[in-house]
């Protein structure tokens, strides 16, 4: 008998998206599989709409986010991680596609190599230009200092894990790079890693999107203080493990300091908080770009001036 396999998808307010999704689990020739929907506080629609698929097709589970728990995907995927019965967990998305093989194919690889884990690529679609873009990078010699210095990445729903490997849960205080903590917390245990060429969903993009400008804009402190979490968070595991290369370290400096950049628009806390940081951490090969970013912060602090000194 082939192996169950548990995707586990959260979702918020999305009943016009998440139909694509579910379809094209629906319509996968693996048949062996459970699909765990956890919604996040959803209106009636949503809740109607889930209940329509899983009464059409019983493999369809919903649960709704404890109520102890901080809301947002982490906590939703572990609870469905919990509950989920099958020997293989796919992460995926309610607003992304599965094409109709990805189960078919990645069962087989995993269960013939006895891997932890197998990473594919996706397509990545432009909505609005009805196209795909491009295909994200996930092979790479040495993982964790390619996935560390950006060379490649896996997202949520590229890898397909061995479920009895994952004991490291979703960080649940995480709002923003919750896949990219939880992978990378994963490929510090070694997992046996598996890749394919061949991508097996698409990845939905859309104009509007979280970046560091966005946010900014929105005010959105909460969102900027999850982004700091999670690289400060790294880099000191990193560093307690004596694992800070100086590349690695360099690459830390440039995704704090624009953090550091776009928190000073919004003028709270958290600025303060990632120049603190920055300034205990510092090496010596550091200062020379360092003093432009000291300068910058207390200009910009005082007369709202050196705002594009804040760079590395």
């Amino acid at each position: 008998m082939k192996p169950l396999v548990s995707i586990i998808i959260p979702t918020y307010r999305r009943a016009h998206l998440i139909t694509g999704a579910l379809d094209s689990i629906i319509a996968q020739c693996f048949k062996n599989w459970e699909c765990i929907i956890v919604d996040d506080g959803s209106d009636e629609l949503t809740i109607k709409t889930l209940k329509k698929f899983i009464k059409k097709d019983s493999r369809i589970k919903l649960l709704s986010r404890l109520n102890n728990t901080l809301k947002g995907p982490s906590a939703c995927r572990n609870l469905g991680l919990r509950n989920a019965k099958g020997k293989y967990i796919q992460f995926f998305d309610d607003d992304d596609v599965m094409y109709y093989n990805l189960l078919s194919d990645k069962i087989e690889i995993m269960e013939k190599n006895n891997l932890d884990v197998l990473v594919s690529p996706m397509d990545f679609f432009s909505v609005d230009k009805n196209k795909t873009l491009f295909k994200n990078k996930v092979a790479a010699k040495d993982t964790t200092k390619a996935y560390l210095l950006g060379e490649i990445s896996w997202y949520v729903s590229g890898p397909l894990w061995l479920k009895s490997f994952l004991t490291e849960n979703f960080d649940e205080f995480v709002q923003t790079l919750d896949d990219w903590d939880f992978n990378l917390r994963n490929i510090y245990r070694k997992p046996k890693i598996g890749y394919t060429a061949n991508s097996y969903q698409r990845y939905n993009l859309y104009e509007k999107g979280n970046t560091l400008s966005t946010l900014a804009q929105k005010g959105d402190e909460k969102q900027i203080n999850s982004v700091y979490y999670v690289y400060s968070k790294h880099f000191l595991l990193l560093k307690e493990s004596k694992k800070l290369t100086k590349d690695i370290y360099i690459r830390f400096y440039k995704l704090l300091t624009p953090l550091l950049r776009e928190s000073l628009i919004i003028k709270k806390p958290v600025s303060n908080k990632i120049f603190n940081f920055l300034l205990q951490n510092i090496k010596i090969f550091i200062i020379p770009k360092f003093i432009k970013i000291y300068t910058g912060f207390y200009f910009y602090k005082f007369f709202n001036k050196g705002y594009r000194l804040v760079k590395f």
